[in-house]
């Protein structure tokens, strides 16, 4: 019976096989080089204690393998000392050295970061505009209605005295967190307040961390936006809040100091709530 056996003094990446011969040391017909080598699998092993590597490139321009500490590392320069341009170390922790670094998306979990110079970034957990189908989820008073093109909780002929909230749970660790939105002033205001709530106060009571105020009277050559024809001076005023906070959970409010008014002669709304975390 005829066997066939490929000859090679040591197997490597950079010398392909090109021939392969009988027990006779005859030549196989037909078998031509092809500059590839297929194997269901290949371990290169540390024998030096400096990791294992594979070269690429007639000159070992690229490396790749594992360097003495185990981590997985890709390096330019065929040295095992050449400091890696991509790293995993064993703990998970990915390092990149590349000057530039592309990448067509970037999906960041909500349990990780990103950290720039040492410095902690921000991290969106939380983003409500309202337009979606199921509207208001969650929201003590759910009304839903359209502005000058901007989803509004609330709105023209919908809120005017009291106040709308939400408690959101299960936030990720942190130890800053930062809320932001607009709100939204709609017609006649006669120097009334609109704020914004956070229960950050002694036993997590409510404690007033945005106001601000407003009268239509100064605003007489304005534009109206929306609801009646009375000008809105303050449309839509950014809020932007950063607070210590490690809690779990956090309650937002949203309200205006009117007394016993007629939403449909002065009225208001949130829009765009937001709210991410920093370690």
């Amino acid at each position: 019976m005829t066997s066939w056996r490929c000859l090679s003094a040591s197997l490597s990446l950079a010398v392909l096989l090109s021939e392969c011969v009988t027990a006779g040391d005859a030549i196989m017909p037909g078998l031509r080089p092809r500059g590839l080598l297929t194997m269901r699998s290949l371990r290169v092993t540390d024998g030096d204690g400096e990791g294992a590597r594979v070269y690429m490139g007639a000159n070992s321009e690229y490396s790749m393998g594992t360097d003495a500490m185990g981590n997985f590392v890709i390096a330019q320069g065929g040295h095992s000392g050449t400091p890696p341009i991509f790293m995993i170390e064993q703990s998970g922790r990915l390092l990149l050295r590349a000057n530039t670094t592309k990448v067509q998306g970037l999906d960041v979990a909500v349990t990780g970061g990103i950290t720039i110079n040492g410095v902690s970034q921000w991290r969106s957990v939380i983003n409500e505009d309202f337009d979606s189908p199921a509207g208001a989820v969650g929201w003590s008073r759910n009304a839903v209605t359209k502005c000058a093109g901007v989803t509004l909780l609330g709105g023209f002929c919908r809120f005017a005295k009291g106040e709308v909230k939400k408690s959101f749970l299960n936030l990720p660790p942190h130890d800053h967190l930062r809320i932001k939105a607009t709100y939204h002033f709609i017609d006649r205001w006669i120097g009334e307040a609109g704020f914004m709530k956070l229960n950050i106060g002694e036993n997590l009571q409510p404690v007033v961390v945005w106001s601000e105020q407003h009268a239509q009277d100064m605003s007489t050559n304005g534009i109206s936006i929306c609801g009646q024809g009375t000008p809105e001076g303050k449309f839509a005023v950014p809020i932007d809040i950063t607070i210590p906070h490690t809690q779990a959970a956090i309650d937002v409010t949203f309200g205006s100091t009117m007394d016993d008014m007629d939403p449909c002669d002065e009225s208001w709304g949130v829009s765009a709530v937001e709210i991410y975390v920093r370690n």
